[in-house]
């Protein structure tokens, strides 16, 4: 399965249900035809048209449905309600209830930022590290910034951010920690804010790899239609490695969790 990027901006694009389907109809192309089998998530930038029961089918499917903006922030996702309950669910419920899910996230978190960051300093090369988070930033916002590309460096991660918070989503709710935890309780753990901060460091050198191929090409990518596609393309290029990565790094938080409650 994969996922299904839709770019509506410039190109008006109408979504209809065709049995298990989604059929995409733009004016001047033949409708495309995409199985729910096939598809993992559906992420729409602009003001796609969705006719009829395509959302209530799309969740009750189990896919969610993620909105970008026209610059492509996520503006955000519609979950399915139902969740597979896991241990890594029961297991942040039980330490929330015991009063040491605060304690667990905080050094949870630290770890897999600091763990991330020493993986950048080996791939990047980097001489002299300081592994402060901000110093960090602001080293890679300057490379980004020396590449040449017409996108600032900002807009570069906020873009490559989007991307990962629509998939994160995808991932917790196969943990079943779903809207609660995804920002839908204001005095809650945000798991999915928690995660795509930690998790932008680990697409950094993504990031310095399109800001270069933009910069050499920029004919290529002089709508924002083509830059969406040419980060959406990139992005499923790491897809898999950042399943895998946040796979562990759950599997990390069970390990601590159950730590503490013995």
């Amino acid at each position: 399965m994969s996922a299904l990027y839709v770019d509506a901006v410039f190109a008006p694009v109408t979504l209809r249900l065709d049995g298990p389907s989604l059929l995409l109809e733009r004016e001047g192309r033949a409708a495309d035809r995409v199985p729910f089998r096939r598809l993992s998530r559906l992420v729409l930038r602009g003001p796609a048209q969705l006719r009829g029961e395509v959302v209530p089918a799309l969740l009750r499917a189990g896919i969610p449905v993620s909105w970008l903006d026209g610059r492509g922030n996520r503006l955000g996702t519609c979950l399915p309600a139902r969740l597979r309950r896991t241990d890594t669910a029961a297991l942040v419920g039980e330490a929330e209830r015991a009063g040491i899910l605060e304690e667990v996230r905080a050094n949870w978190l630290a770890a897999e930022e600091r763990r991330l960051l020493l993986d950048l300093v080996i791939e990047l090369g980097l001489r002299n590290p300081d592994l402060r988070r901000d110093r960090f930033d602001r080293r890679l916002m300057a490379a980004l910034e020396r590449t040449g590309c017409p996108l600032d460096g900002e807009e570069i991660l906020a873009r490559l951010r989007a991307l990962l918070e629509a998939h994160l989503t995808l991932l917790l709710q196969a943990e079943g920690l779903g809207y609660r935890f995804q920002g839908g309780d204001p005095e809650g753990w945000n798991l999915l804010a928690d995660l795509a901060g930690v998790n932008i460091l680990a697409l950094g050198p993504t990031a310095l790899d399109l800001a270069f191929y933009i910069a050499r090409h920029p004919g290529r990518h002089n709508t924002s239609g083509r830059i969406l596609r040419r980060f959406a393309r990139r992005y499923e290029r790491e897809a898999p490695q950042l399943e895998a990565l946040v796979t562990r790094q759950l599997a990390r938080l069970r390990r601590v969790i159950r730590e503490r409650l013995q």
